[in-house]
């Protein structure tokens, strides 16, 4: 008998290379409790949709954007996963990258949320929110951010150039965006309920005014939204996400930090580098399929 889609998980993964790493991933999510809704950037050329199959989860592909680094194309990426899922209304949503692992199983993932429902794992980043540094990214108007990414085309790095002069301008005139909500900051990988998608999903025109021509918004979006929703007590303020800031921006995973992630208190890791180190997401997978 079919499983009723308010008691199914969706994951929504955003990737852009490592396909074949990311084929593990779908692997190890593919499950009859759970949906895979996948957006490949489209300035993937060599990806082969055919490589990527399920026996038992349901698989869907969104409709591609290029992606750029820092730029609102991140936040509207990812409202497309959210509108293309919550049609169907999910228990939870969880958002990840194509590099990124599970390190519990299915069961154990499913049991979590059966024992939590209802709570939001939204990471708010304690410190960031006491400098207030990052309020910059959406206080001033990048206005070339989603053209320019990390490129370092000539012609890009002309335009970056003009961007930073035009946010020197903006400072020095006082231009200042106003913060229709309160800003909130973290990690941009959560585990969400159908509301919460729900109500994000219903405040699209705010995130387009106050998020859109910004600079990595997509960490501060959705805290800011969720924090401003009917929902924030609900949000827990962490992501249930092994992440290691400490060694690299994040760290990627070796062989030797299995042990620590498989006897971790979360329930997925990012990243892992197929390229750099196969034997950890071997022995990763080797793991989370028992």
């Amino acid at each position: 008998m079919p499983i009723d889609t308010e008691k199914k998980h969706a994951y929504l993964i955003m990737a852009h290379n490592k396909f074949d790493q990311l084929a593990v991933l779908v692997d190890l999510l593919d499950d009859e409790r759970n949906d895979i809704y996948l957006h490949i950037d489209k300035k993937a050329k060599s990806f082969d949709r055919a490589s990527i199959k399920t026996k038992n989860a349901g698989l869907y592909f969104v409709k591609p954007l290029s992606v750029k680094w820092g730029g609102h194309s991140q936040i509207k990426c990812e409202m497309r996963l959210f509108k293309a899922a919550g049609e169907k209304h999910y228990a939870y949503y969880h958002v990840l990258s194509g590099v990124d692992l599970p390190i519990k199983t299915q069961d154990f993932i499913h049991s979590f949320f059966d024992e939590h429902a209802g709570q939001n794992y939204i990471n708010i980043d304690e410190k960031a929110m006491k400098n207030k540094s990052f309020s910059d990214r959406v206080g001033q108007y990048h206005l070339f951010q989603n053209i320019i990414g990390r490129s370092e085309h000539i012609v890009m790095c002309h335009l970056r150039g003009l961007q930073e002069r035009l946010l020197t301008l903006q400072r020095k005139m006082g231009v200042k965006r106003k913060e229709i909500i309160p800003l909130y900051k973290g990690a941009n990988w959560i585990s969400v309920t159908d509301e919460m998608i729900q109500y994000v999903l219903s405040q699209k025109k705010l995130i387009k005014k106050q998020f859109y021509y910004s600079h990595c918004a997509d960490e501060v979006f959705l805290q800011s939204v969720a924090m401003a929703s009917p929902y924030r007590d609900t949000v827990t303020g962490k992501c249930l996400r092994e992440i290691d800031w400490a060694r690299g921006g994040p760290y990627t995973f070796r062989r030797e930090d299995v042990p620590m992630l498989l006897s971790s208190e979360n329930l997925f890791a990012r990243k892992f580098d197929i390229d750099l180190d196969r034997e950890a997401i071997e022995l990763i997978s080797e793991q989370v399929r028992k």
